[in-house]
């Protein structure tokens, strides 16, 4: 009962959830239990209304793989952010990351039912789809920038500046790769 009151704070409101759980005695390793069934359940879900999937055959072993797919990349992202937040002098607090990011992907088990829409109500429920996977990423997104704030006790400003650093880094990492190959390529010429 308590997984489903929590389920339930997160939706309605979940500023007050992250607070309770970055700052209060709450169990959290049965928290951190929680999330990792929620991002369990989650990248499973992705594979049934996935476009690449045509046929049920392997279905199983395709859940499985988005399961612990989206396991291993919510791991990743906690170790990330917490590591540079070790780095700047702040307290890691990997666990509570883990825990408010995982309540992050919450609102992406909607998004079956905004999927319905689009054979029911044919090209308008193409709009439909559009518009509700857009509102479910942006309302995935508030909640991470949310989690960055209650876990680390960040500003906005702060919270946005993090929110961007990853994007910052892959473009960098892009460059730092395209120079090397080109320089590769350009020895070998």
């Amino acid at each position: 009962m308590q997984f489903l009151n929590i389920l339930y704070n997160i939706l309605v409101s979940p500023s007050q959830e992250f607070r309770v759980v970055s700052i209060g005695p709450v169990p959290k390793n049965a928290l951190l239990a929680y999330g990792t069934a929620i991002v369990l359940i989650v990248s499973g879900l992705g594979v049934i209304y996935s476009p690449f999937v045509s046929s049920t055959e392997g279905l199983l072993f395709k859940i499985l793989f988005a399961a612990i797919t989206g396991l291993i990349f919510w791991l990743f992202t906690a170790l990330v952010f917490s590591t540079t937040a070790y780095i700047f002098g702040m307290r890691g607090r990997p666990q509570t990351f883990l825990i408010l990011t995982a309540y992050a992907v919450l609102p992406w088990i909607f998004l079956p039912v905004v999927m319905l829409f689009k054979g029911i109500l044919g090209a308008f429920g193409n709009t439909i789809v559009i518009f509700g996977s857009l509102g479910i990423w942006l309302w995935s997104v508030i909640l991470f920038l949310m989690a960055l704030k209650y876990t680390y006790n960040l500003t906005l400003e702060r919270v946005l500046l993090a929110g961007t650093i990853p994007i910052l880094m892959t473009f960098i990492g892009i460059s730092w790769l395209s120079g090397f190959f080109y320089n590769l390529v350009q020895f070998f010429s």
